[in-house]
C-alpha cells in the first residue's frame, strides 16, 4: 500500500468517485443485462480495450512500433468512449493502465494524462466523477506507480462488491480480471488465485445459466496451473473443458472460452517439448481464431504472432512464411481500421 499521505489521499479520491458512480447510475439503462446477460457496453469501448490490450501485448514482445501506432489511435477515440461515459470506464481504464504501469510507468503516465486532459474538456467541471477518477490516478504515476495501481485494483472489486450480487456478472468479470492481474505482477500467488476462483465457481455452479462463466473460471484455474508448473493436471482440465464446452449453444462467451482452452493446449504441449502436439495445437488454434473472430481481430493476431515465434524456434520452418504473409495481413487490416 503507498505510504505518502498525497499517495493515500489521492487512492481514496480514485476509490469515491468510483463508489459515487456506481451508487448513482447501477439502476441505469446503462447498467441493464442484454439478452445474453453480459453488461451492456459500447462497440468503441470494447474495441478500445481490445486494442490497448493487444498494444501492451506488443510492447512485451518487443514490437514497439506497431504498439506504438496503436496506442495513438486508442488516445485519439477515447473522447468517444468519455461521451457515451459506459459502466465499465473505470474498470478498463483501471486495467488498461495496470498493464501498463508494471513495466512501463512513463508511457502509462502520458496516455492518462491525454486521457485527463480529454476528460476535462469534455465534462467542463472538475468534480465530475470521471474527471475525478482520472485526475487522482495521474497523482499516483510515482516510482512505485504499479504497488498503487495495484492497491487500485483491489479497492475497485471491494467497492463493487458493495453495491453487487457476488454472482452478478459484472462482478465475477472484474474480480477475475484483477485476480489475473494480482498473479501476473506478483501480488498473489497462484494458490491463492485457483482458492479465490474456485470460491466463484462453487457461487456460480448451481446457476444453470451460468454454466460459460463456470467454464471461463475453470480455463484462469487451469492457466494457473500452467503458471505453477502442474502442466499435467493443467492439461487434464482443459481437456475436459473443451470437451464440455461443446454441449452448449455457439456464442462469444463460449467461443472465448474454447479460445482459452486451445491457447493453453499450444502453450502447455510447447513447454513440455511435445512439439509434433504443439503444432497440431497451433495450427487448431489459427484456424479456430480466423474462423471465429476474423483475421483482423486482436486475438488473431497474438494467435499468429504466438505460432509464428513457435515455428522460427521449433517448428516446421516450411509453413513459416504462410504464417508471416498472414500476419502482416492481419496488422494492415488493423491499421486500415478508421473506427479504432
Amino acid at each position: 500500500m503507498p505510504r505518502s499521505p498525497d499517495d493515500l489521499k489521492a487512492l481514496e479520491s480514485c476509490i469515491q468517485a468510483m463508489r459515487g458512480y456506481i451508487a448513482g447510475n447501477i439502476d441505469s439503462r446503462a447498467w441493464k443485462r442484454d439478452a445474453s446477460n453480459s453488461l451492456q457496453t459500447s462497440t468503441i469501448g470494447t474495441q478500445w480495450h481490445d486494442r490497448m490490450c493487444m498494444a501492451t501485448s506488443w510492447l512485451r514482445k518487443g514490437k514497439v512500433d506497431s504498439a506504438f501506432r496503436i496506442f495513438r489511435k486508442c488516445t485519439h477515440n477515447y473522447e468517444k468512449i468519455l461521451v457515451a461515459f459506459e459502466p465499465r470506464l473505470f474498470i478498463i481504464t483501471c486495467h488498461a493502465i495496470l498493464r501498463l504501469a508494471g513495466k512501463w510507468p512513463d508511457l502509462g503516465r502520458s496516455i492518462l494524462q491525454q486521457m485527463y486532459a480529454l476528460a476535462t474538456i469534455t465534462f467542463q467541471t472538475p468534480d465530475y466523477p470521471v474527471v475525478t477518477f482520472l485526475r487522482s490516478i495521474l497523482k499516483l504515476g510515482s516510482a512505485k506507480f504499479r504497488e498503487f495501481g495495484l492497491a487500485y485494483a483491489r479497492n475497485c472489486v471491494a467497492v463493487f462488491q458493495e453495491h453487487l450480487l457476488q454472482t452478478s456478472q459484472f462482478l465475477v468479470d472484474i474480480t477475475i480480471e484483477t485476480t489475473t492481474d494480482l498473479v501476473s505482477f506478483g501480488v498473489m500467488d497462484g494458490a491463492s488465485a485457483i482458492s479465490a476462483l474456485s470460491e466463484l465457481v462453487t457461487a456460480l455452479q448451481p446457476l444453470k445459466e451460468r454454466c460459460l462463466d463456470v467454464l471461463s473460471i475453470k480455463t484462469r484455474i487451469a492457466w494457473n496451473y500452467y503458471r505453477m508448473g502442474n502442466c499435467v493436471q493443467g492439461l487434464s482440465l482443459t481437456t475436459n473443458i473443451i470437451s464440455e464446452s461443446h454441449s452448449y449453444p455457439p456464442s462469444p462467451d463460449q467461443a472465448e472460452v474454447v479460445r482459452g482452452c486451445h491457447v493453453l493446449s499450444f502453450c502447455t504441449n510447447r513447454r513440455l517439448r511435445y512439439l509434433l502436439d504443439a503444432t497440431v495445437a497451433g495450427e487448431e488454434l489459427v484456424k479456430y481464431c480466423i474462423a471465429t473472430y476474423g483475421i483482423g481481430h486482436k486475438n488473431t493476431v497474438d494467435v499468429l504472432s504466438d505460432y509464428m515465434d513457435f515455428l522460427k524456434e521449433d517448428g516446421d520452418l516450411s509453413v513459416l512464411n504462410s504464417i508471416s504473409q498472414t500476419l502482416h495481413k492481419a496488422v494492415d487490416q488493423i491499421y486500415n481500421d478508421e473506427d479504432i
